[in-house]
């Protein structure tokens, strides 16, 4: 529909062409004849000017009423300060909006204006601008993290431009397009990023439930497979498997992780010199650590697209999963040798009893401390078989009262080939006591450089058992 105003300038125009027409013309016209036509035309021409005026100014007049009670009813919706409705609209904004515009130019002007392209990726970069990333989110901690989110600039500019309707309305219509530009691709970006965001919560909270679920799984095998489905639904591949240091694998970048400790992550796997005879491109795996040591590897191949940043922080929380299986795994395992090493030592009591012979008593128990320190070898050497014990190893332990750990028992000072244990491994010497009596001592080889409490809490036991048996037998108790 043509405003008023066009209409009456397209009626000017007309009249003005027919004017030039009928002046120009060789023939005769009326005009010339009788000038009063032209006065009529004139006369009606005007009159239609008149009249649309007058509804171009009633048009004028409603439509700033119409403005008017819109800025009304937003300002009562926003709860903003009540202000005083003119006939036009207000031309100065109020202290605070004018303070909140301040605000916004300063900060765009301190961008640097990029020129006018829209870039959307995954990782929500601005051209010439800081934008924060979602892998330095999670690869943060929390407080870090928490800076990084509150401290970013383009959070801090969408927070001001959304503090109040009636200023976002105003930098929408007033600001030049480059700066509305900014915005909006700051907007559309953060959107972006937080849709991401959305989807790794949900994959975290899969990662949480699983979790629980994997408690109440008693086999590892069983966990170890429900870990290998959960992986490959999280990060969306076609392949997903855990790979533990007692399988037997040939995969060259199986042993390459076992030895760098690292995540590899390969877009094209087959085309790496490092890896070859591979049948897939994307590959994504990484190690189980436990304390620096590398307990197996987690390996995803081929997804559908690369994988991210973002898949590799995932993947690490799934290892943590696997490691607490497997180290679990590994404390059941002590727990029952350590039980049947403490049933050995209560056994050896009532078997001691029973042998009447010295030397089998003492090959007896040579043998059952063998088997409760896993050593090769051991010897149990008894004050009252040898009153005058010639200088050794096992003879300082018992003068001294206390246990001594060799690291080379050959190359040692005190070493005594008749008494002592012939070899250049580590040993360990204490001396047999029973009711803080000395009746002899024991030694035997040990490939660690410290006891455990646990195999300190046996030995203990395993010794007055000895120390028990062996004062009652030499001093014919039994």
């Amino acid at each position: 529909m043509q405003s008023p105003t066009t209409s009456i300038n397209k009626l000017r125009n007309s009249l003005t062409t027919f004017y030039l027409k009928g002046t120009c013309s060789y023939k005769t016209s009326p005009i010339k004849e009788d000038p009063s036509i032209l006065q009529n035309l004139l006369r009606m021409q005007q009159k239609e000017i008149d009249r649309l005026e007058h509804q171009n100014k009633n048009l004028q007049v409603l439509t700033q009423h119409q403005c008017s009670i819109l800025y009304q009813e937003r300002t009562l919706r926003t709860n903003s300060t009540k202000l005083q409705i003119h006939a036009d609209l207000p031309q100065t904004l109020p202290n605070t909006r004018n303070a909140r515009r301040s605000t916004i130019k300063n900060v765009l002007q301190a961008m640097k204006p990029p020129p006018r392209k829209i870039v959307v990726s995954n990782k929500l970069q601005m051209n010439n601008n800081e934008c924060f990333k979602l892998s330095s989110i999670l690869e943060a901690n929390n407080q870090q993290a928490k800076q990084l989110y509150q401290e970013d600039s383009s959070i801090q500019l969408v927070k001001e431009i959304l503090k109040d309707e009636d200023s976002f309305i105003d930098i929408i219509t007033t600001y030049p397009p480059q700066q509305v530009s900014i915005i909006y691709d700051k907007i559309k970006k953060l959107i972006n990023e937080h849709e991401q965001m959305f989807e790794i919560i949900l994959k975290f909270k899969s990662i949480i439930d699983n979790s629980f679920n994997l408690q109440n799984i008693k086999i590892q095998l069983e966990a170890l497979n429900q870990l290998t489905l959960q992986c490959k639904n999280i990060l969306q591949c076609k392949n997903a498997q855990i790979i533990t240091t007692n399988d037997e694998t040939s995969k060259s970048y199986i042993q390459h992780i076992y030895q760098t400790k690292q995540i590899i992550n390969l877009k094209n796997a087959k085309f790496d010199d490092r890896f070859k005879n591979e049948n897939f491109n994307q590959l994504l795996a990484a190690p189980i650590l436990d304390n620096n040591k590398c307990l197996g590897v987690i390996v995803c191949q081929d997804k559908s697209i690369n994988f991210s940043n973002e898949d590799e922080i995932l993947i690490q929380y799934i290892c943590r999963q696997a490691q607490y299986i497997l180290t679990n795994q590994v404390s059941n395992n002590k727990i029952e040798i350590q039980l049947q090493k403490y049933q050995h030592a209560l056994k050896s009591l009532l078997l001691l009893q029973s042998i009447e012979d010295l030397d089998t008593k003492l090959h007896f128990s040579q043998q059952r401390l063998c088997e409760i320190m896993n050593s090769k070898d051991c010897k149990i050497v008894l004050l009252q078989q040898n009153n005058e014990i010639q200088n050794s190893i096992i003879s300082q332990a018992i003068r001294n009262n206390k246990t001594l750990f060799i690291q080379n028992c050959y190359n040692h000072e005190h070493f005594q080939p008749n008494i002592d244990i012939n070899t250049q491994l580590p040993i360990i010497a204490t001396p047999i006591k029973y009711q803080n009596k000395i009746i002899g001592g024991i030694e035997f080889i040990s490939f660690n450089k410290q006891i455990s409490s646990i195999d300190q809490e046996i030995l203990d036991l395993f010794i007055q058992i000895l120390g028990i048996n062996f004062y009652h037998f030499t001093n014919n108790q039994f």
